[in-house]
């Protein structure tokens, strides 16, 4: 029996069909966006997408091949930093220099090592004689002395890879150099590394 009536039987039929033409099953075709290629770990860099690389010839003129350890087969193209300053925090490449600041390794297209210099715990340190030893053009020979240690001609150096002019002023307190000789000037690290003579951590209160 149809207790509705005629009219609201059919409104109800109607509602019925609406209904079931919502829930039938539609086809929908996504656009599929450019992919990377099988294998690549290109990643988004904050301007766009990062290219993969297995070299520096992979990548532009202003641009690094940029991995994230030596080992590493494959790195990212990432734009060269404009020209370095600022203090030093030295930073170990994996090819054995000890690097001013992480500014002047991704300069020179190194990869890192490991923070602080070479050698010491780190990775191996490239050792010298004088700047012409040194794998890079440009890189200074640093016979720096451990602290209280014999300071003398024959400090062993070390390959360090300095920005084009050290930094203005006196060293920052406690950070100062001096010569092997008793007395004399105060030097900070980027000068002590790049003079090529053997310097000595300055005793407390002889530098300001």
């Amino acid at each position: 029996m149809n207790i509705l009536g005629p009219p609201l039987a059919l409104a109800a039929a109607l509602a019925v069909s609406v209904v079931a033409s919502a829930c039938a099953a539609t086809e929908v075709v996504v656009a599929e966006g450019p992919t990377a290629d099988a294998g690549s770990d290109a990643a988004a860099d904050g301007l766009g997408v990062a290219r993969a690389c297995a070299s520096a010839a992979e990548c532009t003129a202003g641009e690094l091949c940029e991995r994230s350890a030596c080992g590493d087969a494959h790195g990212l193209c990432v734009p060269l930093p404009p020209p370095c300053v600022g203090a030093g925090d030295p930073v170990c490449g994996c090819d054995g220099v000890t690097y001013w600041n992480d500014c002047v390794r991704r300069e020179r297209r190194v990869t890192s090592a490991n923070p602080g210099p070479c050698g010491g715990g780190g990775a191996p340190a490239v050792s010298c004689v004088d700047a012409a030893a040194c794998p890079n053009a440009g890189a200074a020979c640093g016979h720096l002395a451990p602290p209280g240690g014999p300071c003398s001609g024959s400090v062993p150096g070390t390959c360090w890879q300095l920005p084009a002019t050290c930094p203005a002023g006196p060293p920052p307190p406690g950070q100062g150099f001096v010569g092997c000789g008793v007395g004399g000037a105060c030097f900070d690290l980027c000068e002590a590394v790049r003079s090529g003579l053997p310097r000595l951590p300055a005793p407390l209160g002889v530098c300001p």
